[in-house]
């Protein structure tokens, strides 16, 4: 007879004896067979068959004693004698770990529930305070300046130090072994590493640590949008990649410096996988400005970049932006997937987004297993792009591309502009490179398709506001300062700057109100003011100043900093942006901070003044003063007496 002719002659057994036997009812037992209801299931299709027989009478013996079967006759019936069913009873009844009953798994043949407890297992039990310094010293928990990431082997020392003080001798354990119970204790840290996962963690690192919160727990299932714009990724990004700055040196000689690593921050279309736009943020971190100006860039039309040598010549990125597809223009995404970065939170991010309609979606920080596709992106953009580079500092410390990445940079002369042209060839290739995750598509056309099919995105820019777009501009209330009495002009504070222009320096009724300015952080030579009831003011200046370049907000700061600190030599009060210039020239031979402030500083420029040059800014100063002196001379001669004379003896006036 085989097992499953055994047990099936068994079950019928059990029906007739359900039959002719009357229950008895115990409370106890009652309550445990509706525990037994969820106990996990045990598969036995790879158990022998001796081991598959044992099994299946010990659940069956189990199963009738909790229904209230007496042992005798269950011992008839499965051949287990009395107690043995009464100790595997106890095993499923028994309680792990977790707080939970071991339920069948204490039937499996051969498996020991608890461990045994061994001579340093018993050692920990009878001094829980050596146990809890050895746990928490492995789980990096500091507990003095001294003990950070202690090895085994100092943790040994402690532990047989704390012993010693707590009154044991050499003739006791762990004294009276071969190595003092060391390799016991490694043992011992690593079962409870393995068994507490969550807390040991902590020993492996940051990177460790994020990886295991951000994976493996119950998370709500997302679905994936079909409709284009309806969630979108955003996040940065830092180059693996270096550049150099070209500046002269005392001979009138050009030489090149090296700077910081700088960052790119992306938005990727999560419906089609589109990269919608990005920003390079010339600095050591990005900000809300960077974060602002990447996210207006995925909604306004793709302005293509200028190409020199050698792309020039056989490379055009019209046809590789979302702003290919007509209907696709000007679209406002109804979801942004930030992570919780502080630059996210910025309260001018969350303020102008949602003035657009845009909901925002805080993640967890650096989880980028919650932002899959915008990850994945990261990695394309540098195997196909900047790991290329002769100036690429590879992806992990170990990695043998970034040898002589530095020396490489400057041989090479790598430029900001290569590092822009090289991010706009890899997205534009990226956005038309047909993909199996996307079905054979690639994510234009896929893009394409779905707004043929109707899914149209929800909203756009009005038409009548595409001209003035900005959506990185800041707004903030300032009060009007000036003093009749002393024929000071009206004017506003910001930044360190007192701006004015007309309307607002030829009349003192706003003198002592609030009014609102709104100001591009990229360059804040002129801001545009406005009454509290939203009727426009002007445009305004910085009163005294002549700045020949834009100068971003961040760098105004900094630059104001060294101005404090009286770093800047011969400074001129007139154009204190070239004094600053100059002021980081000099030191970007010996420090990439300064390089990198200098080549942010020039970039500010360029995106302030396309494809302008020195003389055709100061050609465009001198002009701007000559119509300054211009009206300052028209407004002289209304205060020449004749005029003046002719003024007030109208007849209508009666205080001449």
């Amino acid at each position: 007879m085989n097992v499953l002719q055994q047990i099936y002659t068994i079950k019928k057994s059990l029906l007739k004896l359900r039959c002719i036997m009357s229950r008895r009812k115990i409370d106890n037992l009652e309550i445990l067979k509706e525990l037994s209801n969820s106990w996990p299931k045990i598969s036995t299709i790879n158990m022998a068959d001796s081991e598959r027989q044992k099994f299946e009478s010990r659940k069956i013996a189990v199963d009738l004693y909790l229904s209230g079967y007496p042992i005798k006759e269950i011992e008839k019936l499965t051949g287990i004698k009395q107690t043995h069913i009464r100790n595997f009873v106890d095993k499923c009844l028994e309680v792990n770990d977790s707080g939970e009953q071991y339920g069948y798994i204490g039937l499996l043949y051969n498996k020991r529930l608890k461990p045994r407890n061994g001579l340093f297992v018993t050692l920990m039990n009878e001094h829980p305070e050596v146990e809890m310094m050895l746990i928490a010293a492995y789980n990096n928990k500091k507990i003095s300046k001294w003990d950070k990431s202690p090895s085994f082997s100092i943790l040994h020392k402690s532990m047989l130090r704390m012993l010693i003080q707590e009154g044991l001798k050499e003739v006791d354990y762990p004294f009276n072994s071969k190595n003092k119970g060391y390799n016991s204790m490694i043992s011992f840290l690593k079962m409870h590493s393995m068994k507490n996962p969550s807390v040991s963690v902590n020993r492996y690192g940051k990177s460790a640590k994020q990886l295991y919160r951000s994976t493996g727990s119950i998370q709500p299932i997302q679905a994936s949008p079909k409709r284009p714009f309806a969630r979108v990724e955003v996040d940065g990004h830092k180059i693996d990649a270096l550049f150099t700055v070209q500046i002269p040196n005392e001979l009138g000689d050009f030489k090149n410096v090296l700077t910081e690593r700088i960052w790119i921050i992306v938005a990727i279309d999560v419906a089609t996988h589109v990269v919608l736009g990005y920003s390079i943020s010339v600095n050591s971190n990005y900000d809300k400005t960077d974060v602002l100006e990447c996210i207006q860039n995925s909604i306004a039309p793709h302005k293509p970049l200028k190409f020199d040598e050698p792309f020039k010549s056989f490379y055009s990125s019209d046809e590789g932006f979302h702003s290919s597809i007509p209907r696709a223009n000007w679209a406002i995404m109804d979801e942004i997937s930030f992570d919780n970065a502080s630059s996210h939170l910025a309260k001018d991010v969350i303020s102008n987004l949602e003035r657009k309609g845009i909901t925002i979606n805080f993640g967890p920080v650096s989880m980028p297993v919650r932002r899959p596709i915008i990850e994945r992106f990261f990695r394309t953009l540098e195997e196909n792009g900047f790991h290329r580079m002769p100036s690429t500092v590879g992806s992990q410390p170990n990695d043998i591309k970034r040898d002589n990445a530095e020396k490489d940079a400057i041989a090479y002369k790598i430029t900001l502009k290569e590092i822009l042209e090289i991010t706009e060839i890899v997205i534009s290739e990226y956005n038309n490179r047909q993909s199996d995750s996307l079905g054979g598509f690639s994510p234009l056309e896929l893009m394409q398709q779905r707004i043929d099919r109707g899914f149209l995105p929800s909203k756009y820019i009005p038409e009548d506001q595409r001209e003035n777009f900005c959506l990185r501009s800041i707004t903030i209330t300032r009060k009007v300062q000036g003093d009749e009495k002393i024929g000071r002009r009206p004017y506003v504070n910001f930044e360190g700057y007192k701006y004015s222009g007309r309307p607002l320096s030829t009349s003192y009724l706003l003198v002592g109100d609030y009014v609102k300015l709104e100001v591009d952080p990229l360059d804040i030579r002129y801001i545009d003011a406005f009454m509290s009831s939203g009727e426009p003011i002007g445009k305004l200046t910085i009163n005294g100043k002549h700045f020949t370049k834009a100068i971003s907000m961040k760098n105004n700061r900094s630059m104001k900093k060294s101005i404090k600190l009286n770093e800047i030599e011969n400074l001129n009060s007139i154009d204190t942006v070239s004094d600053y210039a100059d002021h980081l020239t000099k030191k970007a031979f010996k420090s990439k901070k300064a390089a990198t402030k200098l080549a942010s500083l020039k970039n500010d420029a360029e995106k302030g003044e396309k494809d302008s040059h020195v003389e055709q800014i100061k050609d465009s100063v001198e002009l701007e003063k000559s119509k300054n002196n211009e009206i300052i001379a028209n407004e002289i001669n209304l205060l020449k007496a004749e005029n003046l004379k002719k003024k007030w003896t109208d007849p209508s006036k009666n205080t001449w």
